[in-house]
């Protein structure tokens, strides 16, 4: 039962992230920004993110642009925070799991855990 509860509560999360994502991304990419990346943020401004590539299931390489002009910030291997329930996440769901960057640790979402749960550089 409680396995179930957990993929439900993925389904949801996904499912919500996509829309937000969806709603997300109707600014227009920067030109120095790949076309991949995906803007995250607020009314208070946000971030691009580019997920480059895998270097395992808890860490990825990541570039972080600046939003609105795209300058990069950041471009390094994140890792999963040993605080976060989730030890792996697959690297296509990653941009639907960001909820934003403090810049030092990028912000994801993890069932019920979002406040301790984040990617950081080593």
């Amino acid at each position: 039962m409680k396995h179930r509860l957990y993929i439900i509560m993925i389904l949801l999360i996904v499912t919500l992230s996509l829309i937000l994502l969806k709603n997300s991304n109707d600014r227009q990419v920067p030109k120095n920004v790949n076309r991949n990346a995906r803007w995250i943020g607020g009314k208070d401004g946000g971030y691009w993110f580019e997920i480059v590539s895998s270097v395992s299931d808890s860490s990825f390489r990541i570039k972080i642009y600046n939003d609105p002009n795209g300058d990069l910030e950041t471009d390094e291997i994140f890792y999963i925070s040993s605080t976060c329930i989730v030890k792996q996440i697959d690297s296509t769901n990653l941009l639907l799991l960001i909820n934003g960057y403090d810049g030092k640790r990028i912000i994801i979402e993890s069932e019920g855990d979002a406040r301790n749960c984040y990617l950081e550089t080593r």
